[in-house]
């Protein structure tokens, strides 16, 4: 990304992106461009092009900015290492996470769908946001099946992949395009993470 050597860059580039973000959550992905961000900051042309090559860079920060404040505010079963988890805990950790992605809502819906339109900023996406969300569920998944906490027959990357998979497409929908209420989305997504983690594979297979 292109930087201002000159003038502060911090306090252009912020002034950048904070309109970036009024573009994308006013009008959404298909109204971003260089144009009407710089219109929207008051900036020149030139101040953009001094911050950043173009205006997928800007999606770039964006997304950075996002993964970041999800991976601090993430539940204590991903984020500790010595936490175990059990069945009785996962509606409370779908809350939080709904609740720690529900002021962004209608941001990452827009940068979810600007991500959409190029395929450099769908592999950001998918290595800022999806693949180290994955991967902490996949290495929450080993730890418990360790300590027996949950079913051992399972591919803890394979089921990673599909519980994240799911939680991202209804947390887009319900908590990010809707509104729904973090509780509500708890209740759906909540009986899958338990019937995949905690349900014995005989019971599962039995209701099949």
């Amino acid at each position: 990304m292109a930087q201002n050597d000159t003038a502060p860059p911090s306090k252009t580039r912020e002034q950048i992106l904070a309109a970036a973000v009024e573009v994308l959550q006013a009008r959404g992905a298909g109204s971003l461009n260089v144009r009407a961000v710089m219109q929207q900051a008051a900036l020149s042309r030139t101040e953009f092009y001094r911050q950043f090559n173009d205006i997928y860079d800007v999606v770039e920060a964006l997304i950075e900015r996002i993964a970041s404040h999800i991976e601090q505010q993430a539940a204590p079963w991903i984020r500790d290492d010595d936490a175990i988890g059990h069945a009785e805990i996962v509606h409370d950790n779908l809350v939080r996470s709904a609740r720690n992605i529900q002021p962004w809502g209608t941001l990452l819906a827009a940068v979810y769908d600007a991500a959409g339109l190029d395929p450099r900023l769908r592999t950001i996406w998918h290595r800022q946001l999806v693949q180290p969300r994955t991967e902490a569920t996949a290495t929450a998944i080993r730890r418990d099946q360790k300590a027996g906490a949950i079913r051992d027959d399972l591919d803890p990357d394979a089921t990673a992949t599909a519980l994240y998979a799911m939680s991202e497409h209804l947390l887009l929908d319900l908590i990010c395009r809707q509104g729904t209420d973090p509780d509500d989305y708890a209740r759906i997504a909540a009986p899958i993470w338990q019937t995949v983690l905690f349900t014995p594979a005989a019971a599962t297979e039995a209701d099949t």
